[in-house]
C-alpha cells in the first residue's frame, strides 16, 4: 500500500491528467476537426427524434441519448461528439478508481494512462456511437461489483451495481456477458463463493437484466428484428485457405495496433502468466482476470471461423488495463514494460491527433488513401444547396422527403438539411434493412409529392443513374430539378440529383415495373 501523501499525489496527478485530456479534446474538436457526424452517429441521432423501445439493430439507450442532446442542444454536431468526449473521460476517471480500489492509487493512474494512450481510445472519442455509454455502464459495474463483494451486506452497493448493468443492457446488447462472468468469477474464487447464497447478489443479476423486457416486448411486436440482426453477425462466411489465414491472423495483430502495440502485449504476457499461476493469484488478480481473459479467448477462437469487428472485444480490454498496472507496479522488469507501452502509445496518439488537421493542411482531404473521414465530409454543404431546392416545392405542406440508397445518405439528410424534415428511404428489394424500414413508410400519403434525394454512384465517377421506374411508376408525373455537388477537397465531391414526383398514387413497388 502506498504511504497516504504518495496516494494523494497520485490521485491529484490523475486529477490534472483528466482536466489537461478534457480540455485538449475539446479544443482539439472545435480547432482542428472541420469533418461533422459520421453516418452511424446520424443515424442513431434520427432515432433520438422517435425515442422506443428498441430500434432496428440495437437497443435503445444510444436513441435515448441523441435525443436529450437535442432538446438539450438543438442540431448542433459538436454537442455529439462533445458526448463522447465526456463518456470518455469519465470512463478513464472510473478506471483509476477500480485500480485505487483493488492496488492503489499509483496503479489507477497508469490504468488510465495506458487506456488513453492507446490508438482505440483516441478513435473512440472521435464518435458518440454504443460503445461509448457500454464502456463507461462496464467500468463502473467491475467497480460496483468489487465493493459489493467486499461489502456483501451494502444494499445500496447491490442496487447501484443492478441498475449500472440494466442500463448498458440498454447500450449495448454485450453487458450480457457481464452477469455472466459475474457468475463464473464467484464460483471460482473460494473467499467470494458465499455470494452465490445471498439473496441480493441473484437480485442484482435479474433486476438486472428485467431492464430488457420492454425491449423484449418491443422485439416481439417487431417479428424479433434485433436479435435476427444480431445473429447476422454470427454468420460464418467460406473463406480460401489464405483469407482463413488472414482473418485468424489479422484479429490479434488488428487488437495490437488499436492498443499500442507493447501495451497489448503487456496485457496478453499479464493474462498468460496469470493463467499458468491460477492457483497462487490473489483475490485481485482473479477477479480483474476473469473478466477479460475468458472472453478475449472466445474471440479470438471465434476469429478462426468470421470476421469480428474490431470493437466487440473493447470491454474485456477494460480489467485488463487494471491487470497490467497491477503486476506491472510488483515486477520491475514489467514496469519498464509499462512505462515503453506510456511513451509508444502517447507517440501514436499524438501522431493521430496531428494527422487529422495535416489531412487539410496537406491538401489529402478527399483522397481516400490518406483520408479516413471522407464519409464524414461534405454534408453540410451539400444538405445546404438541396435545401434551397425544398423551400422551393409548390405545395411544402404536402411534399415529404425520400433519400435513395444507404441509410447513411437519409440520417446524414436527416440532420444536415435546414428543415430538418423527417425522411423516407425506399429499398428496391422491399427489404427491412433499417430502422428506415421499421418505421411507417410514407404509403398514407396518397396525393402528396415525393422530394427525391437521389445521391449518384460513384462507379464511373459519379455517374448519374435515371430514377428508378420502381419509383416514378407510383407517381402521376415527376420532374428533375437539378444536381447539386460538393467539392471534398480536390479530390471528389458528394453529388446528388434532387426530383420532384407529383401526387403519389401509392407507396412505391418492390417488384418491377415496365417502361409504358
Amino acid at each position: 500500500m502506498l504511504p497516504d501523501a504518495a496516494a494523494t499525489l497520485w490521485t491529484r496527478r490523475l486529477f490534472w491528467l483528466l482536466a489537461g485530456v478534457l480540455v485538449f479534446r475539446v479544443l482539439h474538436l472545435f480547432a482542428a476537426v472541420d469533418f461533422q457526424l459520421s453516418g452511424d452517429e446520424a443515424y442513431y441521432w434520427d432515432w433520438g427524434r422517435r425515442p422506443d423501445w428498441g430500434y432496428y439493430s440495437k437497443p435503445p439507450l444510444i436513441g435515448w441519448l441523441m435525443g436529450v442532446l437535442r432538446l438539450i442542444f438543438g442540431y448542433q454536431w459538436w454537442s455529439v461528439r462533445l458526448a463522447s468526449i465526456l463518456f470518455g473521460t469519465t470512463t478513464l476517471g472510473i478506471l483509476f478508481l477500480l485500480g485505487r480500489r483493488l492496488f492503489d492509487a499509483r496503479v489507477g493512474f497508469f490504468a488510465a494512462l495506458l487506456f488513453l494512450l492507446t490508438p482505440g481510445n483516441v478513435a473512440a472519442n472521435f464518435g458518440f456511437t454504443i460503445d461509448s455509454p457500454l464502456l463507461l455502464c462496464w467500468s463502473a459495474a467491475l467497480l460496483l461489483f468489487w465493493k459489493v463483494a467486499e461489502r456483501p451486506d451494502s444494499k445500496g452497493g447491490w442496487l447501484a451495481l443492478m441498475l449500472v448493468i440494466g442500463v448498458g443492457t440498454l447500450a449495448k446488447q454485450m453487458m450480457l456477458v457481464f452477469p455472466v462472468l459475474m457468475i463464473l468469477f464467484t464460483a471460482l474464487s473460494p473467499a467470494d463463493r458465499s455470494l452465490l447464497k445471498r439473496p441480493m447478489f441473484w437480485i442484482c443479476l435479474l433486476g438486472g437484466l428485467a431492464f430488457l423486457t420492454p425491449v423484449l416486448w418491443w422485439n416481439e411486436h417487431h417479428g424479433w428484428i434485433t436479435m435476427k440482426h444480431t445473429s447476422e453477425h454470427f454468420t460464418r462466411k467460406e473463406l480460401t485457405v489464405m483469407g482463413w489465414l488472414g482473418q485468424l491472423l489479422g484479429f490479434p495483430l488488428f487488437q495490437a495496433l488499436m492498443y499500442a502495440v507493447i501495451t497489448w502485449g503487456l496485457m496478453i504476457a499479464v493474462l498468460y502468466g496469470c493463467s499458468r499461476r491460477w492457483t497462487s493469484l490473489g483475490r485481485h488478480e482473479r477477479y480483474l482476470f476473469v473478466f477479460s481473459a475468458p472472453a478475449l479467448g472466445v474471440f479470438q477462437l471465434l476469429a478462426a471461423r468470421q470476421y469480428i469487428n474490431e470493437n466487440w472485444p473493447a470491454v474485456f480490454y477494460l480489467s485488463a488495463f487494471v491487470l497490467a498496472a497491477g503486476i506491472a507496479s510488483q515486477q520491475e522488469r514489467l514496469a519498464r514494460w509499462m512505462h515503453r507501452g506510456c511513451v509508444l502509445g502517447g507517440v501514436l496518439a499524438l501522431v493521430i491527433y496531428a494527422y487529422i488537421p495535416a489531412i487539410s493542411l496537406f491538401g489529402l482531404t478527399g483522397k481516400a488513401r490518406f483520408d479516413p473521414f471522407v464519409s464524414m465530409r461534405g454534408w453540410v454543404p451539400s444538405a445546404q444547396q438541396i435545401g434551397l431546392y425544398l423551400d422551393r416545392v409548390p405545395h411544402p405542406d404536402r411534399t415529404f422527403v425520400l433519400v435513395l440508397d444507404h441509410r447513411h445518405n437519409a440520417s446524414q439528410m436527416a440532420f444536415h438539411l435546414p428543415q430538418h424534415p423527417t425522411v423516407y428511404r425506399w429499398t428496391r428489394q422491399g427489404k427491412v434493412e433499417s430502422q428506415y424500414e421499421i418505421w411507417p413508410n410514407a404509403a398514407d400519403k396518397i396525393g402528396w409529392d415525393a422530394f427525391v434525394i437521389y445521391p449518384d454512384s460513384e462507379d464511373d465517377g459519379f455517374k448519374k443513374n435515371p430514377l428508378s421506374g420502381l419509383i416514378w411508376h407510383a407517381f402521376d408525373s415527376y420532374e428533375k430539378l437539378g444536381d447539386v455537388e460538393a467539392p471534398i477537397g480536390t479530390h471528389t465531391k458528394r453529388s446528388f440529383q434532387l426530383y420532384l414526383c407529383q401526387c403519389m398514387k401509392r407507396w412505391p413497388n418492390s417488384e418491377p415495373a415496365t417502361q409504358p
